[in-house]
């Protein structure tokens, strides 16, 4: 763990040197064995709200 003043010296323009695999999971859901039902609803909800999401701005006067 970094201090404050640690934090303060690194470089806003270093970027990272770790790497993230390309099309891995999306976390945005998870479910762990046997909660196929669970992680189906979750998904249905999930488009729900970004359907409803995305209609918002319409619906303000």
């Amino acid at each position: 763990m970094l201090g404050a003043e640690r934090w303060r010296r690194v470089s806003p323009y270093q970027r990272g040197t770790s790497w993230e695999p390309l099309r891995s999971r999306n976390s945005v859901l998870a479910a762990g064995r046997g909660l196929r039902r669970a992680l189906r609803q979750g998904i249905v909800a999930l488009r729900a709200f970004r359907k409803a999401y995305r209609e918002a701005p319409a619906a303000v006067p």
